[in-house]
């Protein structure tokens, strides 16, 4: 089992919540492991969280005093120096801000209180049967405006949209989320949309519109990252 997690780069949620439960019945067996930990005893399994600072300051030592030997598995985690660059296999998708009367906007900077139409645009390179999940992250300065808005005749300068129908859809305060059936055959344009409004004066990153196959995780691609400022009125 082992092997096989270290073959793949990437796990579908699905493998990831086996590998969890795999994980936790072997740690019945771990009863009798004998440790040190910086020169203490310890039996049984040993976890910890530590952050990152606190570990260059004063390392962990585990010295194993059984018999047995002992496998030790440790997660990092960190925010990119750098926002990632937009990118991706299998997929392409682009994210683009208009205005309410149509046009192609800026976000760069942009006024409390202004709305934009978010139009997220996804072609895939193959045409067999998948579970898509597109998702975009809202910048902290922007929240979901009125989900209704896009169907209704109030953008009526937005028919060319004709949105994809979806197999389910959430507007969540932090990102909006659309989950995608696609039948064999079908790799055609996907297209999404939904209104945000500017509500927080301040300058923010502006995250990336990512898509993934659901149980083929290699294949997804994400938007480019960016920033973003929101001011007051004058």
């Amino acid at each position: 089992m082992a092997d096989e997690w270290k073959a793949k780069q990437t796990l579908s949620t699905q493998e990831q919540t086996w590998m969890l439960l795999a994980a936790r019945a072997l740690q019945q067996d771990d009863k009798g492991l004998k440790l040190e930990v910086n020169g203490a005893e310890k039996t049984g399994a040993y976890a910890a969280t530590i952050p990152g600072d606190a570990l260059l300051q004063a390392p962990v030592t585990l010295t194993n005093t059984g018999l047995e030997p002992v496998s030790a598995a440790i997660t990092t985690v960190a925010a990119p120096a750098l926002p990632p660059a937009a990118g991706g296999e299998g997929f392409e998708i682009s994210k683009t801000y208009y205005s309410l009367t149509g046009e192609e906007a800026n976000i760069t900077e942009v006024i409390q209180n202004e709305r934009y139409v978010v139009v997220l645009e996804v072609t895939e390179a193959d045409d067999w049967p998948a579970q898509l999940l597109v998702t975009d992250l809202l910048p902290a300065g922007f929240e979901i405006d009125n989900p209704s808005l896009v169907d209704s005749a109030a953008l009526a300068n937005f028919d060319w949209i004709g949105q994809t129908e979806t197999a389910h859809l959430e507007f969540r305060s932090d990102r909006f989320v659309a989950a995608i059936n696609r039948g064999e055959g079908e790799n055609g344009t996907i297209t999404l949309a939904y209104v945000v409004r500017a509500v927080t004066p301040g300058t923010y990153d502006l995250p990336a519109a990512s898509v993934e196959d659901m149980y083929r995780p290699q294949l997804s691609a994400r938007t480019a990252a960016g920033a973003m400022t929101v001011s007051t009125a004058p």
